[in-house]
C-alpha cells in the first residue's frame, strides 16, 4: 500500500493537468467560493471538490481511509497552486498553446465523428467544449516551456545510465510498523504519535515479535499480514523508507524512520536480484528515458519553489 500511495501522491501534478477541470472557468463566483488567490488568481472551492471527485474516483481501487484521503486533499490542493503557478509563468507559451489545443480538438472532432456527440462526451465529465478547450491551453502552455526551458538543459552521462541501472539490481522485501501522522498534526500531536513508536521500538528491543507488534499497532494496512509488504526496487517507496530499507542486511531493523506518513520501523526480511532487470546495453534506452523523467521533476522541483518563494499566495 505505501509504494502505491507514494506512487499516487507524487504523480497528483500530473493527474491534475491531464484531467478536464481547472480553476478560473465559473462564471459567477462569490468571495467565499474562494479558497486559495495566486497572484491574483482565484483557485475556487467548486474546481478543488471536482479535482478531488475525479481522482478519487481514479484511484477508487486503493480504498484509502479517511487519513489518507485528507493528505490527499492538501496534495490535490497544493498541486493546483502549482499549476496555476506554472501557468503564469509559462504564458509566453500561450500562442503555441492555443494552435496546440485547436490541433487536440480537431483530432477529437475526428475521432468523434461530429460535434455534437463529442459535446456530449464532455457533458459526462459536466464539462463544455469551451471549458475543454480552455483546459487544453493551459495544458499545452505548460509542456511549451517545458519543452523550450527545461528539457533541453537535461544532460544524461554514461555515469548517470551506470549508476541507475546499478541502484536496480537488487529488490528488498520488507515489514513496517507505520504510527501515522496527521497531514495537519500540531506539535503535541505529533509528539505522542513519536512517543507511542518509541514504546514500539523498545518492545522490539525486548524480543517481542515484530510481526505481531505490527499486527497490533501498525496504522498501515499491511499491519494485517504483519506488516509485510513484499519486495520492492528502488523508487518504489518514498526516499526516507527507500534508504534505509536499501542500507539493512537481510534481518535488520530500522531505527525510527519519519515519512510524510509518519513514523515507521523497518525490517528487512529479503534480499534477492532483480530478476527481471535487462542487461545494461539492452535497457539503455529505457533507463536514460527514466532519468530524463527524474531529472525533469527535479527541475520543474527547483523552479516551482522559486516561484512559491516570489508569489503572493492567500489561503482561506
Amino acid at each position: 500500500m505505501l509504494n502505491k500511495l507514494s506512487k499516487l501522491f507524487s504523480r497528483i501534478f500530473i493527474i491534475l493537468v491531464a484531467i478536464s477541470i481547472f480553476t478560473g472557468i465559473s462564471s459567477t463566483v462569490k468571495a467565499e467560493d474562494t479558497v486559495v488567490i495566486v497572484n491574483g488568481e482565484k483557485i475556487l472551492k467548486q474546481d478543488l471538490d471536482s479535482n478531488i471527485k475525479a481522482t478519487m474516483q481514479r484511484y477508487s481501487m486503493l480504498k484509502l481511509d479517511k487519513n489518507q484521503e485528507d493528505e490527499m486533499k492538501i496534495k490535490i490542493l497544493e498541486s493546483m497552486i502549482n499549476e496555476e503557478l506554472m501557468f503564469q509563468y509559462s504564458k509566453e507559451f500561450i500562442k503555441e498553446g492555443e494552435e496546440n489545443a485547436k490541433k487536440r480538438i480537431d483530432e477529437n472532432l475526428k475521432q468523434f465523428g461530429d460535434e455534437t456527440k463529442f459535446i456530449a462526451e464532455l457533458k459526462k465529465s459536466n464539462l463544455t467544449l469551451d471549458q475543454y478547450r480552455q483546459r487544453l491551453v493551459r495544458l499545452f502552455t505548460i509542456q511549451g516551456y517545458e519543452n523550450a526551458k527545461i528539457m533541453p538543459n537535461i544532460k544524461i552521462t554514461d555515469d548517470d545510465i551506470t549508476a541507475h541501472y546499478q541502484k536496480q539490481k537488487l529488490e528488498v522485501k520488507a515489514s513496517h510498523i507505520l504510527c501515522k501522522v496527521e497531514p495537519d498534526a500540531s506539535a503535541e500531536e505529533k509528539a505522542k504519535v513519536l512517543t507511542k513508536i518509541k514504546g514500539i521500538q523498545e518492545k522490539l528491543k525486548s524480543g517481542e515479535s515484530f510481526e505481531e507488534l505490527a499486527k497490533q499497532n501498525s496504522d498501515c494496512p499491511s499491519g494485517k499480514q504483519g506488516g509485510d509488504l513484499g519486495f520492492f526496487g528502488r523508487g518504489k517507496m518514498v526516499k526516507p523508507f527507500e534508504k534505509a530499507a536499501f542500507n539493512m542486511p537481510k534481518g535488520g531493523v530500522s531505527d525510527i524512520v519519519e515519512t510524510q506518513f509518519g513514523y515507521h520501523i523497518i525490517k528487512v526480511t529479503d534480499i534477492q536480484d532483480n530478476k527481471s532487470l535487462k542487461p545494461m546495453e539492452e535497457a539503455k534506452e529505457h533507463l536514460k528515458a527514466e532519468i530524463l523523467q527524474v531529472k525533469r521533476k527535479e527541475a520543474i522541483k527547483e523552479l516551482l519553489k522559486k516561484l512559491k518563494d516570489g508569489a503572493k499566495i492567500k489561503r482561506f
